[in-house]
């Protein structure tokens, strides 16, 4: 696994978070 897929992977994950609070 490279930290590219690792930054997407805890992006995705952070943005789910994030739509999730927000709402």
């Amino acid at each position: 696994i490279t930290n590219n897929e690792i930054s997407q992977v805890l992006g995705r994950l952070w943005n789910s978070e994030t739509r999730e609070v927000r709402a």
